[in-house]
């Protein structure tokens, strides 16, 4: 358990951002990649020197790492990440018709949805216009 412990807490260090995340999650992930790394650092020495209080102590240390990273986790998995490509026409309209922007992307009339969008109607000029209409947009900012 204890280099399991210790590849969990460099995962950690691993993932800290400090651009992006805001302060108490760059603490909680510095303190729970510190607790497990030193509690897995503690139960590998324990059992190399054959010590029970060693053992015993990096397992109670590691369980504080894994306590902390478990809420960072859900966070993590809970928010949308990465790059979308995003068409300002299709929110706007679905703003002046009451409608989430967001939705609007895909559902709705030209929509990705729709089989008469301007990508797959076909025609050169409606194609090219989407792209330069295109804004690409990252969801982790």
């Amino acid at each position: 358990m204890g280099a399991l412990n210790v590849a969990g807490g460099a995962l950690m260090f691993a993932s800290v951002d400090t651009e992006r995340d805001p302060a108490l999650l760059t603490a909680a992930r510095l303190t729970s990649g510190s607790a497990s790394v030193v509690g897995g650092g503690l139960e590998i020495s324990g059992a190399w020197l054959l010590r029970a209080g060693l053992i015993r102590g990096g397992a109670a240390l590691s369980g504080v790492g894994t306590a902390i990273a478990v809420p960072i986790i859900v966070n993590d998995l809970g928010h949308p990440q990465g790059i979308i490509a995003y068409d300002p026409a299709l929110a706007d309209r679905a703003i002046a018709e009451g409608r989430n922007p967001f939705c609007a992307q895909c559902h709705g009339p030209g929509g990705a949805l729709d089989p008469d969008n301007d990508w797959n109607s076909g025609d050169p000029a409606r194609r090219a216009a989407f792209v330069r209409r295109l804004q690409w947009v990252d969801l982790g900012e």
